[in-house]
């Protein structure tokens, strides 16, 4: 089985009493995992590669069984539905160390994103990372105007 994230969204001990079904839970998908992951979230990772264009389907997963990405899924409510997928990339510069969210998407968005959002603040703060970055679409930022630009970055300090 694979190794499971440290998460702050996620309640320590699994006593069912206390979880909050209604919050993410948010795991890294590792090891003997991720060739089945890979398959059943085909149509998503497809979708990474035709909006990106650097990266094939293969390229995306030897580089998560080659941990250069990772990838994570998120599961909610009561039937644990799977809801989210994100892939994320590691990039060292000479002054800082980023988080690169490559994608994040899934069903049900603004019921799981700021706990999300949260999840990858506290992780990527326990591995020494300074920023997180993101590509999203425009529309994501309302009144930004120009319209040549299809993606913009979106950044973060950790703190």
């Amino acid at each position: 089985m694979g190794t499971v994230a440290k998460s702050a969204v996620e309640t320590p001990e699994l006593n069912l009493k206390d979880l909050d079904l209604n919050r993410i839970r948010i795991y890294q998908v590792t090891g003997e995992n991720v060739q089945p992951t890979l398959h059943l979230t085909y149509r998503f990772i497809k979708q990474i590669v035709e909006d990106h264009g650097c990266y094939t389907q293969d390229d995306i997963g030897m580089a998560i069984l080659n941990s250069q990405m990772q990838m994570f899924c998120g599961f909610i409510g009561v039937d644990q539905r799977a809801c989210m997928l994100v892939i994320t990339q590691f990039q060292q510069f000479p002054r800082k160390r980023v988080l690169f969210i490559q994608y994040m998407g899934g069903r049900d968005m603004a019921d799981w994103q700021e706990d999300a959002i949260e999840f990858f603040e506290t992780w990527a703060r326990d591995r020494n990372i300074d920023e997180l970055w993101a590509f999203g679409r425009k529309g994501l930022i309302k009144m930004y105007k120009d319209e040549a630009t299809s993606y913009v970055l979106l950044s973060r300090t950790i703190t």
